[in-house]
């Protein structure tokens, strides 16, 4: 959206950006004239005609093609365009639209995807004697073999990290640290991209803030086995957008500018959903602005479990599609698509057959078959 305003020139919105509004409207157009297979993204530029000053309609026509353009749509038709674009997930557009309102820029981007391996369920007891959760909920969800688990050094700590992938090209990354490192620190911390993942022989043995490490003898070259146990959960939330850090503000004034008449801006919103579960991970964002109104060693093996027993944070990437290997690499690979910081899990009702599956891997690993 702040790509869309910047309208493919330098100005006050570059800031926020990252880039300047050149390379923001290139990589804008990329984005949509590539559509990621798991990830359903759209934008929307609606204007009433009183609205369309010459620098508005110029405005419109540098549009890439594949934004909506037309007029200001009834709250009914914004909500359905809301759910249209995000799987049914987001069904209320997040702002009512004012009779007087003059021009509306929305936002949907969505993911639906099914994890390549599905996770195990586990007794809430996994989670931990000092987990806040484990009276709560009565299943958790165990990672696979097939799964990422380790230990990152960051600015703020050592973090514990899960990994699931989807058939589809997304990878979901949950993070904890430490408990007296606040939300935003640690959001902060994971994406400015100053971790590095931790050789577990150099970590040491026994319990952490959020992992057990232990170690068995032996003289053949084995990998440890790496677990991560964690709950499922949902998350629906509402922001707030106008604080002048985001963008948005700068944004609106830009846009105000080129009114025909100066009007008062009536905010920037967001609304939010997702969905983590054993088979699976859906999010959805709906966002609108308006203006007016594992390591091979010889000799003892290291065991590493990750309790992710308290809140966590989430990221889902977008990541070069499985069906695309051989071709030009997508503009999404790597695109942030969902992140969100978990405070309420959810439990889970099993099927007779994740109950059947789950009995069978805990009997292969206490024989030693597998992790």
């Amino acid at each position: 959206m702040l790509a869309a305003t910047a309208d493919g020139r330098s100005g006050p919105v570059d800031e926020y950006l990252g880039m300047p509004g050149e390379q923001a409207d290139r990589v804008l157009r990329a984005l949509l004239a590539n559509p990621h297979p798991a990830v359903a993204a759209a934008l929307a530029w609606w204007t009433v005609p009183e609205a369309r000053s010459g620098a508005i309609q110029n405005r419109l026509g540098r549009l890439p093609g594949a934004v909506t353009v037309g007029d200001i749509p009834s709250q009914a038709e914004a909500d359905e365009w809301a759910a249209e674009h995000t799987f049914g997930l987001i069904e209320r557009f997040p702002t009512n639209l004012d009779p007087q309102t003059w021009l509306v820029m929305a936002s949907a981007l969505a993911t639906r995807v099914s994890w390549t391996n599905p996770f195990l369920l586990a007794p809430s007891a996994e989670l931990g004697d000092d987990s806040p959760w484990r009276a709560s909920l009565s299943l958790v969800l165990r990672s696979r073999e097939e799964h990422g688990v380790g230990l990152v050094s960051s600015p703020v700590g050592m973090l514990g990290v899960h990994v699931a992938s989807a058939e589809e090209g997304v990878d979901v990354c949950s993070v904890i640290g430490p408990p007296d490192v606040p939300a935003a620190e640690l959001i902060a911390a994971w994406l400015s991209g100053a971790t590095e993942r931790c050789d577990l022989f150099e970590v040491e043995l026994g319990d952490g803030h959020a992992w057990s490490l232990t170690e068995l003898g032996g003289d053949t070259a084995t990998s440890g086995w790496t677990t991560a146990v964690l709950p499922a959960w949902s998350t629906s939330s509402e922001f707030n957008l106008m604080n002048p850090s985001l963008g948005f503000v700068a944004a609106m004034t830009l846009l105000n500018a080129d009114l025909p008449e100066r009007a008062p801006l009536a905010g920037a919103h967001q609304a939010a959903r997702a969905e983590y579960s054993r088979t699976g991970f859906q999010g959805a964002a709906v966002t609108d602005e308006i203006a007016i109104t594992a390591t091979y060693r010889l000799g003892p093996r290291r065991d590493l479990t990750v309790r992710f027993n308290r809140p966590f944070a989430v990221f889902a990437t977008a990541v070069h599609h499985q069906g695309q290997r051989g071709k030009p690499q997508s503009p999404w690979h790597e695109l942030p698509v969902f992140s969100g910081w978990i405070t309420e899990p959810s439990d889970i009702t099993p099927s007779p057959a994740d109950q059947a599956a789950s009995r069978s891997a805990g009997a292969r690993r206490r024989l030693g078959i597998e992790p």
